[in-house]
């Protein structure tokens, strides 16, 4: 039986990284769509929503947390 070490070279393993390159706000090339979109093979989802990051701020006065991940305008702010 032969070793790994005897069956020769293999070819290396290729890695591609996801590149986040900004064109303009609420295009889809950012991380947050990246992950809403599970590496841009499943519809969009909210990932904050979805619990796959966390969104926090300092408070509540309009909108939620989430609305930071979102993909609509709105009005979002804290009492701070």
């Amino acid at each position: 039986m032969r070793g790994l070490a005897e069956s020769g070279p293999s070819a290396p393993a290729t890695c591609t990284r996801p590149a986040f390159e900004y064109d303009h706000d609420m295009d889809e090339r950012g991380l947050f769509h990246y992950l809403g979109t599970q590496g841009r093979t499943q519809p969009w989802q909210n990932p904050a929503e979805a619990g796959w990051v966390t969104a926090t701020r300092s408070s509540e006065l309009a909108g939620k947390a989430s609305d930071l991940t979102g993909r609509q305008p709105c009005a979002s702010c804290t009492n701070n």
